[in-house]
């Protein structure tokens, strides 16, 4: 073995050492945080969390029962409209996932509590916004709000608008909103339903 291949295999060596070890020095952070996460959230985890409704600005206890059954009822009608009487299970199955896995969820609801996240300033009671469960918008007005989430979504991808007016919604928000909505996005079919669902003035399913 020459020296020159010595010397190189050595080189190679320490690159593979001194990568392992920036491997195991980027994952430590990560996991003191998933442990953290992990032993703060673990307590809040019950029954209750997922099988009541969330309670009133202010109050503590409640759960997410009403963002949990809304989320499946918008997954399985966009589910349901992809599934073919005449195919089998498997091409079925083949093509309620890739639907799924193009529809998107708008949520909008209020803020139990002041918070920034990722730049967003966010105060007690405001109305937040949420696409696929990700808080990205923030404001006064819940038509507001769902318009600005909509509008984060690639015109492209918004054929169909289907949106769930809550029990806080009226009758003229609710057109507001979906006036909106078709005059910036005119090729969609935009469908207003009542949801009649507490907390949330406005579910939006977008495909």
């Amino acid at each position: 073995m020459t020296a020159n291949l010595r010397r190189r295999k050595l080189f190679s060596g320490v690159f593979e050492v001194l990568c392992a070890l920036a491997v195991v020095i980027a994952l430590i952070p990560l996991a003191m945080i998933l442990f953290y996460v992990i032993k703060e959230g673990a307590g809040a985890l019950n029954w209750d969390f997922f099988t009541k409704m969330p309670k009133p600005v202010g109050e503590t206890g409640g759960g997410m029962a009403n963002a949990i059954v809304g989320t499946l009822i918008l997954i399985g009608i966009a589910a349901l409209f992809a599934f073919d009487f005449s195919a089998d299970l498997e091409a079925n199955a083949t093509a309620m996932s890739r639907v799924l896995s193009s529809v998107k969820t708008i949520e909008v609801t209020r803020a139990v509590r002041a918070r920034e996240l990722d730049g967003l300033k966010i105060a007690e009671n405001d109305v937040i916004g949420l696409l696929d469960d990700k808080i990205v918008e923030a404001g006064s007005s819940a038509e507001d709000v769902a318009y600005a989430v909509l509008t984060r979504i690639d015109p492209g991808e918004v054929g169909t608008v289907t949106i769930y007016a809550g029990v806080d919604a009226s009758d003229q928000q609710r057109e507001t909103l979906r006036g909106l909505i078709v005059k910036q996005f005119p090729d969609a079919s935009v469908e207003l339903q009542s949801g009649e669902q507490a907390l949330y003035p406005y579910v939006l399913a977008v495909e």
